[in-house]
């Protein structure tokens, strides 16, 4: 094993119990082909390969937590199954995250142990994760809520402020496609509680409550009257909030609302496939994509390599799943009814191929605006259920459009325009 910083060692997986010897309190496993052993000090996971592309989202949370954890002034152990490839890129995006030009981290990294070098897909992952830092200016925070610590991402800008909620086995990465297209939006993206890098539901699941520390965490990051946005149950989620406590926002953008209307014998299940047991990690991903081409993409062609492995990363992190909300299904509005209360201007979005939306989304968009005939809403051609992911700049474009409409103010303190 190898040492790179006063708190960070490199090596491979037997290396583990030298590293603790060596002082580590804490380890980072990043073998997808494995799971950790026990070890008398915390091991977290995160199940990478050499070779497959689109693991942003899981190789820039394993670097930055390396880093929070050395910042923290912990002592963190990385390995993998021979402590060279993916250990060589997880310990050098550690170091461009606190500052360092990548160039010069992973020669720090080679320096220190001469046979790690990155492979060829993990490198290139590792730039565009540096960019977004660095370019993009996304941020990430920690916002404590009560007794819960939420993860929120911060892409600033001198417009409108923007508040977006993901869907369900989601992650802040639900809106990441369309972050490019949102103009100078001042955009924060939270991980609910129970997903992604947010703590989990602490005990019984309750939706009043879940809503109130919601209401708080849009309120910790943009304040009172910002847009407030969610994506499937994300957007019943803000349609939810903006019933409940109304000065949370000034307007919503609810993006695949899901819902039945009309004769039930025109419904059907929306039938996923499951993971088998004691799967493989690529009998996993195979899950992974067909749901995706089946459900949430309407051209099966456009699911990338980057959709699948993100939102395999979404549902590995995710710890309040449907089964854990469904005995609290009886205090839960129905989207129309809740629906009809709110009196917020809405946009909503849908993809034309939407399956959870029955029988057609033609027929929920009617009941939509029976209930609310002021409504705006947009159907995306060509697009399923993911709708911002297969068609970002549509999506962007209708936002933007749809914000440009409520004369928003850009500053606090000026006269509001709604």
């Amino acid at each position: 094993m190898n040492r790179l910083t006063p708190n960070i060692w490199m090596g491979h997986a037997a290396e583990a119990s030298d590293m603790i010897r060596h002082g580590a309190t804490r380890l980072v496993d990043l073998r997808a082909e494995a799971s950790p052993p026990g070890y008398a000090i915390p091991v977290d996971h995160f199940p990478l390969q050499d070779e497959m592309p689109g693991q942003h989202a899981m190789l820039g949370q394993a670097a930055r937590r390396v880093a929070q954890w050395a910042e923290a002034d912990e002592t963190v152990g990385i390995y993998c199954q021979a402590g060279n490839s993916r250990t060589a890129a997880v310990a050098a995006l550690a170091l461009a995250y606190q500052g360092a030009d990548l160039e010069g981290a992973l020669a720090a990294v080679r320096t220190a142990r001469v046979t790690a070098v990155p492979a060829l897909s993990l490198k290139a992952a590792m730039v565009e994760i540096v960019r977004g830092w660095r370019v993009e200016g996304l941020t990430h925070h920690r916002l404590r809520v009560g007794n819960i610590s939420l993860h929120a991402v911060h892409r600033p800008g001198g417009g409108p402020r923007l508040v977006l909620l993901h869907g369900v086995y989601g992650s802040w990465t639900h809106w990441r496609s369309v972050m490019s297209h949102l103009g100078d939006f001042d955009v924060w993206l939270l991980d609910l509680p129970g997903y992604g890098e947010s703590d989990d539901w602490p005990g019984h699941f309750d939706y009043g409550r879940y809503l109130d520390i919601l209401a708080d965490a849009v309120r910790g990051v943009a304040g009172d009257g910002a847009i407030l946005g969610g994506y499937s149950f994300g957007a019943y989620l803000a349609l939810a909030l903006m019933e409940r406590q109304p000065h949370v926002a000034r307007a919503g953008i609810l993006v695949s609302l899901a819902g039945r209307t009309g004769d039930p014998s025109r419904h059907w299940p929306v039938e996923e496939r499951r993971f088998p047991p004691n799967p493989l990690f690529d009998d996993r991903l195979a899950v992974v994509e067909a749901n995706l081409k089946a459900i949430h993409f309407r051209r099966p062609e456009s699911v990338s390599c980057h959709a699948i492995y993100t939102t395999y990363h979404n549902i590995w992190q995710t710890r309040l799943g449907p089964r854990r909300m469904r005995d609290a299904g009886a205090n839960r509005p129905s989207p129309l009814a809740a629906l009809s209360r709110v009196r917020h201007p809405l946009l909503m979005i849908w993809g034309a191929d939407d399956p959870y939306c029955q029988p057609r989304v033609a027929d929920w968009e009617a009941a939509c605006r029976r209930v609310r005939p002021d409504l705006e809403t947009r159907v995306v051609a060509e697009a399923a259920h993911w709708v911002q992911e297969e068609e970002p700049h549509v999506v962007g474009r209708l936002m933007r459009d749809f914000v440009e409409t409520l004369k928003v103010p850009a500053k606090e303190g000026e006269e509001d325009g709604l």
